[in-house]
C-alpha cells in the first residue's frame, strides 16, 4: 500500500509524467533513427549496385556455364552478360585503341545508360537516359573516341572484321569503375554482333561477366553460395 501511495503522490506531483514523456520521446527518436538508417543503407546499396550494373557480378577469363542460367531462373534471380576487352577501332584512315564492352539484352540490371548526339555535353536537355542497349549492327561510342576518329552520327566504325553504325554518343554507363575505362576511348556494342567481329580467339584477353540481381538480397546470397562449388568445378575443368 505504501508503494501505491508513493506512486500516486509522485504522479500528482508531475515527476512520473515527465519521466514517462521523456521515455516515450526517447523510444520515438531511437525508432526514427533506426528507420532512417535502414532506408539510407538501402539507398546506398542501390546506388553502389548501379555502379556495378548489377547486385553481384561473376567475372573471369572464360565464359560461365550456360546451365547456370536455368539455375538462376529457378531461383528467381535475374541475369545477363557482358564481355569486355581491348581492341583497335577503325574509321576511315583513323584508328584508336578502345575499351569495348559487348552487352546482352537486359543489361544493365541496375543503373542506366546516358546517351546523346552531342559529344562532351553536360546539358540535361541534350542527354537521354535509357535502360536499353545498342541495337544489332549499331554501337555507342564515348565522346573521346567520337572525336579521335573524327566521326559523325551515322558513320561506320570497324570493330575487328565487322562494321557497325555509330548510333549515339555514350555519356555515362554503369560499371564506370571498369579498369579498362582508364584508356579513355570506350565503345558499347550488342553481344549478338560479337561473332562477326572475329576478335575473340583462343587465348584472347577477355573479361567475361555474368551479372545477377534479385528483389531479395537473401535469395541472391543463397544462389551465389550454391553457385560457388559449381564455379570451382568449372575452373578446374577449364584449367586442367
Amino acid at each position: 500500500m505504501l508503494a501505491l501511495k508513493l506512486l500516486i503522490r509522485n504522479w500528482r506531483s508531475g515527476e512520473l509524467k515527465l519521466l514517462g514523456v521523456s521515455l516515450i520521446l526517447a523510444v520515438a527518436v531511437l525508432s526514427a533513427i533506426a528507420i532512417f538508417t535502414d532506408r539510407l543503407e538501402a539507398t546506398l546499396l542501390i546506388q553502389s549496385n548501379s555502379v556495378l550494373g548489377a547486385d553481384t557480378v561473376v567475372a573471369g577469363n572464360h565464359t560461365y556455364a550456360s546451365a547456370w542460367e536455368k539455375d538462376a531462373d529457378k531461383a528467381g534471380v535475374k541475369h545477363t552478360q557482358a564481355n569486355q576487352f581491348m581492341s583497335v577501332v577503325y574509321a576511315g584512315d583513323e584508328m584508336r585503341l578502345s575499351a569495348i564492352k559487348a552487352v546482352a539484352e537486359g543489361y544493365p540490371l541496375r543503373g542506366q545508360f546516358e546517351i546523346s548526339d552531342i559529344p562532351f555535353t553536360l546539358k540535361p536537355s541534350e542527354i537521354q537516359v535509357v535502360q536499353a542497349i545498342p541495337a544489332p549492327g549499331e554501337v555507342w561510342v564515348d565522346s573521346r573516341l567520337f572525336s579521335a576518329l573524327k566521326l559523325n552520327i551515322g558513320d561506320k566504325v570497324a570493330v575487328g572484321d565487322y562494321e557497325l553504325k555509330v548510333a549515339h554518343i555514350l555519356i555515362r554507363e554503369p560499371d564506370g569503375t571498369n579498369p579498362m575505362s582508364m584508356f579513355g576511348a570506350r565503345l558499347i556494342m550488342n553481344i549478338q554482333d560479337l561473332p562477326q567481329t572475329r576478335i575473340i580467339q583462343p587465348g584472347s584477353d577477355v573479361n567475361y561477366q555474368w551479372l545477377l540481381a534479385a528483389d531479395s538480397q537473401t535469395k541472391l546470397n543463397q544462389f551465389v553460395e550454391q553457385l560457388k562449388p559449381k564455379r570451382l568445378m568449372s575452373l578446374k575443368s577449364f584449367c586442367c
